[in-house]
């Protein structure tokens, strides 16, 4: 008996949607109250229509290709085995679309894992192979690791990627990804830093393997390091170390990133004078951007002792303006404001840079000092009327630290939130907002 055509198989799709469609015309034009039919369910292809489309994928055009791709990829299981055929085929290009298929089929095409694996190490079928052996979940994994071992360094790259997405990896991936490690390229042992960070194993041996990397010569790599440690990390003690180096890193901007981290990562009463020293070495750095990480490190994780609140009130007159903004927000969340504190908060005022202006009317009115002479800076021309959208942005960011005077400058929102300018009604609505979650905590 004659199976259906390809265009009798669309036909059918077609027919199925208009049966969920045209109920709904109906009762657009008076008929509301009638309930919705259940839609009518995909109708199942056969296997000659599975041939006939497959066949279509090998040699189609890829407009048409993306069509029938899409249909096949809801077929299940039915369609796995011509499509693992279609990948053993000799067209890179015609697997490549049977490996977005089975990526579509998902975990029902398990049986098309080792044929994946093979797929993978071809040009121009590697990232398809290893989307579709990802969206097998774990099973896919082996294929992936497998992958690692290949010659052409696209089909490692693939394979690493999509590993990174399925973890946990199992102990079976730590030799090969070890040996990604020390590859030559840099993008594959970027890779390996953030699957090193998924395996199975205990942290010392993640965090042990991922160090190896701290000293690499890449700073994309360094980067991708950072970022390893913080994951395999998680709530658990061991990272401040691997962190505490790549603070001293030659980058700047990884010396913003690991300050920040070190501040933040869980670390044992042994390990608190590591995470002072280095931030106390940030405060010290030739780069600004470090510096006010420093700062902010100390005061939000509360690690400043007296000597080093006094380090950071000397560099309320740094060269560098977000120091200058850090360190007169940390003026702010003193517990007592003296004279030579306030002297440097009133100077603030007077700041060139009107971010800096903002942090010291903050600090000002959190401290309950010349409280409506600082709103008068945080909601007028100065702050939150400023032309320029980072000045705005920072009252926004200082709202939710206003202490007791959140009430007079939530009282001094409700009139800019009703302003005609959306710029300045956003800025003033978020800056509400900050003020009201303050107060829950």
């Amino acid at each position: 008996m004659r199976g259906p055509s390809v265009q009798e198989a669309l036909l059918r799709f077609g027919l199925a949607l208009g049966a969920v469609l045209s109920p709904g015309v109906a009762r657009a034009e008076g008929d509301a109250d009638e309930p919705a039919p259940a839609p009518a369910p995909t109708p199942p292809l056969d296997a000659l229509t599975i041939a006939k489309l497959v066949d279509r994928l090998a040699h189609a055009d890829n407009d048409e290709r993306d069509r029938v791709h899409r249909i096949l990829g809801r077929g299940g299981r039915a369609v796995v085995a011509p499509l693992i055929e279609l990948l053993k085929s000799a067209d890179a290009t015609a697997g490549a679309w049977a490996a977005e298929v089975l990526a579509l089929v998902g975990r029902d095409a398990i049986d098309a894992a080792d044929a994946l694996a093979v797929g993978l190490g071809r040009d121009g079928m590697d990232w398809p192979c290893a989307n579709a052996l990802e969206a097998l979940g774990p099973p896919g994994i082996p294929g992936l690791v497998r992958g690692l071992a290949f010659e052409r360094e696209g089909s490692r790259l693939a394979a690493l990627v999509s590993l990174e997405k399925v973890g946990p990896l199992p102990e079976s991936a730590f030799a090969p990804l070890a040996k990604a490690a020390k590859d030559p390229s840099e993008d594959i042992r970027s890779g390996a830093a953030g699957c090193l960070a998924k395996l199975d194993l205990p942290l010392a041996v993640r965090l042990a393997s991922i160090s190896t990397l701290v000293a690499d010569p890449s700073s994309e790599v360094r980067s991708a390091v950072l970022h390893a440690l913080i994951e395999a990390a998680g709530t658990d003690v061991g990272a401040v170390v691997p962190l505490a180096l790549l603070a001293g890193d030659p980058q700047a901007l990884l010396r913003v990133q690991a300050t920040k981290a070190i501040a933040a990562a869980p670390r044992s009463t042994s390990e608190r004078d590591v995470v002072e020293n280095t931030l106390s070495r940030g405060l010290g750095d030739r780069d600004g951007d470090v510096r006010a990480a420093a700062i902010e490190a100390f005061i939000d994780h509360d690690l400043a002792d007296d000597v080093v609140r006094e380090r950071i009130s000397s560099m309320t007159e740094d060269a560098d303006t977000d120091v200058r903004v850090e360190s007169l927000r940390a003026l702010g969340r003193a517990k007592a404001l003296d004279d030579a504190a306030r002297k440097r908060l009133e100077k603030g005022l007077v700041d060139p840079e009107s971010r800096v202006k903002i942090a010291a009317a903050a600090a000002l009115a959190r401290s309950g000092v010349d409280v409506e002479r600082a709103l008068d800076v945080l909601f007028g021309r100065e702050g939150i009327y400023h032309a320029v959208e980072r000045a705005r942005l920072e009252v926004v960011r200082f709202a939710g630290e206003l202490g007791p005077a959140s009430a007079a400058a939530r009282k001094r929102l409700e009139s800019i939130v009703k302003d005609q300018a959306e710029e300045y009604r956003a800025a003033a609505e978020a800056a509400t907002r900050r003020i009201d979650e303050a107060a829950k905590k």
